[in-house]
């Protein structure tokens, strides 16, 4: 079995990284295999790239996708100048390559060792992963999972990054307690902390609430919490138990601590479990989830918070909130905020915040983790490595069969479906409102009904922006609207992550999902979901700039994992977001008809 596991993992993890890869850099050709190579009826066609040493590596192709997400074969092959053939695993394709990009490409080589480190402790813990839960996950109904259940299915990670699953600073043990595709749990560590040095913000709508004490009266297990010995007026300050101990170790904590302001309870209470992000964990019977500071580096960027994003998490809020906000809502009733309506956070000797320390409250729609609530639509894309089936391809298959309809009738169904519950309001939310929500896979949770999506949820408030449409909106009504603060954004700017989250990152990826059965192309999505955009544009929002460019443009920007990766940019640190961005071709481009929209 351990053969098995490791042979999934390396295929798993060479999908994410050649994904990533061919989207980013051009220097591959797809063709006919060497005949040697080819599976008649099955493999015929696959990716040639020239490497070091005029050798050429051969990636035999199961399945091409126009939009990127392509299903290779296995083994893949280098081809000597004596046309022999070499086996290669995916330890030797991925060094291979980063070798062969580092001559190529330049730039990389400081870079390059740490590059080919997390790309190799993403494959590792694929790997023990697919040891680790291979029972229970291939126990899991995938017509019937919570919310829980979809957060801990993420078991592979971004389809388009050569390392979804390294996670720099965690030890094994770590990940087998802190990650949720280990299906880990925890207690909360708490601090008692004198209220002086702890800055406390909440919503204008939120105000009043004493959230921690409604966290420590829906635990009947910090009962020992609440029974400790703490100093008169000092405030039970809850944190990652992770984060927790990296905290006791700063200077700035332990100057705290021998003042006698900050003292360590250790872990109290009920089990927490971590979500897809890692950072943001659950307990099914809180009336809130928690968002920590994480000092790990989580993919592209350590996961430390910021003020600036907390601040926009309370802001989005109050935005919501306002007349502009509660238009937006009642226009789509099955689209739902989970709010981040306040934080705390610990302040050092100079009364700054210290990042690390920061935890978010996040309101909590799924305490009763009930079937078919929330579901992160990252699971329900994933390539599945026990199934063979994608969440979204059962689900489809279930309304297919419970309906007596053809898998084609179901897809499109389904597709619609989509279109209408996620991405009309996240897309009309811009058009009309001015506001900006980073729809990306891990942000985007679906509820289903029959099968089918029936309500959205959007997470992660702290990434919300407004474009200029929004600031003349709201600026009356919400103080910190502020045009300096970073988050109200030029039309390009916010135009193009606006296009990279929801279309490229979480729309294409559902096209690539259902497509994979054969019942509907991608291309007849696309054209489907072409003449819902042009629709939408008939109504004529305030803001059609994202429509326009959606349907107008020859090439769109993608964001480069790849690259942000391989070049070791911080992604939330960078000044120019923009610079790990590439240009792929729009596939909702068409010459003569956007001749007819201009």
């Amino acid at each position: 079995m351990a053969k098995i596991f490791e042979i999934e993992a390396q295929r798993a993890s060479m999908t994410c990284f050649l994904n990533s890869l061919l989207r980013e850099w051009g220097l591959w050709d797809h063709v006919e295999l060497p005949e040697l190579l080819k599976r008649p009826g099955q493999i015929t066609s696959g990716i040639r790239i020239d490497v070091l040493g005029g050798e050429k590596l051969w990636i035999p192709l199961e399945h091409w996708s126009s939009l990127g997400r392509h299903e290779y074969g296995w083994p893949v092959y280098l081809e000597a100048e004596s046309s022999t053939y070499e086996i290669l695993d995916f330890h030797a394709l991925s060094q291979l390559l980063i070798d062969t990009i580092e001559v190529k490409e330049g730039n990389v080589a400081q870079s390059k060792q740490r590059f080919k480190a997390r790309v190799e402790d993403s494959l590792i813990a694929v790997q023990e992963v697919l040891s680790h839960r291979s029972q229970d996950l291939s126990e899991l109904s995938l017509q019937s999972m919570s919310f829980l259940d979809a957060e801990q299915y993420l078991v592979v990670g971004h389809s388009f990054h050569p390392s979804p699953k390294s996670r720099e600073g965690f030890t094994a043990e770590d990940r087998q307690r802190y990650c949720p595709e280990y299906a880990g749990k925890f207690p909360l560590a708490w601090f008692a902390v004198d209220p002086y040095i702890v800055r406390r913000v909440s919503s204008e709508a939120f105000a009043g609430k004493n959230w921690v004490q409604e966290l420590i009266e829906a635990d009947p297990l910090l009962s020992s919490l609440v029974d400790a010995k703490i100093p008169e007026g000092f405030l039970l300050y809850p944190m990652h138990p992770w984060q927790a101990l990296h905290l006791l170790a700063m200077p700035k904590m332990k100057a705290h601590q021998s003042e006698g302001r900050i003292l360590s309870l250790g872990e109290h209470g009920g089990s927490w479990y971590p979500t897809s992000s890692v950072r943001s964990i659950y307990q099914p019977k809180s009336p809130y989830m928690l968002k920590t500071s994480l000092s790990v580096r989580l993919t592209n960027s350590v996961r430390t918070l910021l003020l600036r994003e907390v601040d926009r998490g309370v802001q989005a809020h109050d935005v919501f909130c306002s007349s502009e906000g509660k238009k937006l809502l009642a226009l789509y009733p099955d689209f739902k905020v989970i709010y981040e309506p306040a934080y705390w956070a610990i302040l050092d000797d100079e009364a700054n915040p210290i990042d690390e320390s920061i935890v978010i409250c996040r309101m909590n729609p799924f305490e009763a983790d009930e079937s078919g609530q929330g579901l992160v639509l990252a699971s329900l894309t994933q390539d599945d490595p026990f199934y063979g089936e994608t969440v979204i391809e059962t689900l489809i298959e279930s309304y297919r069969q419970d309906h007596a309809v053809s898998g084609r009738v179901a897809s499109e169904l389904w597709f619609d479906r989509y279109c209408r519950v996620v991405l009309e309001p996240l897309l009309m939310a811009q058009a009309d409102f001015g506001i900006l929500l980073g729809a990306h896979q891990q942000n985007i949770l679906v509820a289903m009904e029959d099968s089918l999506p029936k309500t959205l949820y959007f997470r992660d408030c702290q990434g919300t922006g407004y474009s200029e449409l929004a600031y003349e909106n709201l600026k009356d009504e919400i103080a910190s609207l502020d045009l300096t603060n970073g988050n109200v954004l030029p039309k390009d700017m916010a135009n193009t992550l606006f296009i990279y989250y929801l279309f490229i990152n979480a729309t294409f990826n559902v096209i690539s999902t259902i497509a994979r059965k054969g019942h509907l192309s991608e291309d007849a999505m696309i054209e489907s979901l072409r003449n819902i955009l042009l629709e939408m544009l008939s109504r004529k929002p305030r803001d059609p700039s994202c429509i326009m460019q959606l349907l107008m443009n020859e090439k769109i920007l993608h964001k480069g994992n790849f690259i942000c990766s391989i070049q070791d940019i911080n992604e939330n640190t960078t000044q120019n977001p923009l610079a790990i961005y590439t240009p792929i071709v729009n596939p909702f481009y068409q010459n003569q008809a956007s001749e007819k929209i201009h």
